[in-house]
């Protein structure tokens, strides 16, 4: 039976629903974690789960190599403040990985830290200028990437480079945001200190690779 795009696209947010309602209750583990381990996934874990409306953020397909195919999907939901977010892979890649690049820095901002492993196919640039801005960016390939935010939070839809992203602002006096977005096979979360929403989609749309 041949199954439309339209209606695997309908059925994807319930899917993601399930997938984070499958993650095992505590008390149901049976293997003994480290204490920085639970701390880490704590929100994963907790014990009361609620049932959340998934939005989907369906990623333009990258121009090159291939057409019309989408790559990663972002899907995020946010009951009570809390934000969650899924960002997976709809198939793998035998592209070798290509390391991310700024066509340009905001003035003043100095690169302070870079890696990348292929073998992992990571890439973290960090960025400083002065004490009290920063940014960081990650770009990942070949995994899921799973993670939620605080309750002090709001998320919103937003555009780079004509595809679909997620920017996660702090609803308190942190000037910290986050900004995630897929292009081709990888995938940006890029965090940044100091900066506001619109500087922080500038530098992502200055990402290249």
């Amino acid at each position: 039976m041949m199954i439309s795009e339209e209606a695997l696209y309908a059925a994807a947010p319930e899917a993601a629903e399930k997938f984070l309602s499958a993650l095992p209750d505590r008390e149901d583990c049976v293997h003994d974690f480290s204490p920085d381990f639970e701390a880490r996934m704590a929100t994963l874990l907790r014990r009361q789960r609620r049932r959340r409306h998934w939005r989907a953020l369906l990623a333009a397909g990258l121009s090159v190599g291939a057409g019309d195919r989408t790559d990663c999907q972002i899907y995020w939901s946010q009951t009570d403040g809390e934000l969650r977010y899924v960002i997976r892979l709809e198939h793998t890649t035998t592209r070798p990985f290509q390391d991310a690049q700024l066509r340009c820095v905001p003035e003043g901002f100095i690169l302070v830290r870079g890696s990348t492993s292929e073998i992992r196919g990571e890439r973290s640039l960090a960025y400083r200028r002065g004490e009290d801005a920063s940014f960081t960016l990650m770009q990942t390939q070949g995994e899921d990437l799973v993670g939620s935010k605080g309750t002090a939070c709001q998320g919103s839809e937003v555009e780079v480079n004509g595809r679909l992203g997620l920017l996660v602002e702090e609803e308190t006096d942190s000037t910290e945001k986050d900004l995630l977005w897929t292009d081709g096979p990888y995938i940006f979360a890029l965090h940044g200190k100091g900066l506001s929403a619109e500087e922080l989609l500038e530098i992502a749309r200055n990402v290249t690779w």
